[in-house]
């Protein structure tokens, strides 16, 4: 599961250093510089539509069944 977004919904602060995965994804970033509480206004109330998923090696929106 995955979530692309525009780092400018982030909080000014906020600092996106990439990340190496342990599978090799270069897509990673760790989100430092802003604590839990200020992400977490963030993320909160998302619908799932606004997440990924690769199923099958084709990427597409998380679905309710997915997460069950």
């Amino acid at each position: 599961m995955f979530w692309q977004f525009d780092i400018k919904i982030l909080p000014p602060e906020v600092k996106a250093n990439p990340e190496l995965s342990d599978t090799g994804d270069d897509c990673r970033y760790n989100i430092v510089g802003v604590s839990n509480t200020s992400l977490r206004a963030v993320f909160i109330n998302r619908p799932l539509s606004d997440f990924s998923i690769v199923d099958g090696g084709i990427i597409r929106p998380l679905k309710p069944t997915d997460v069950n």
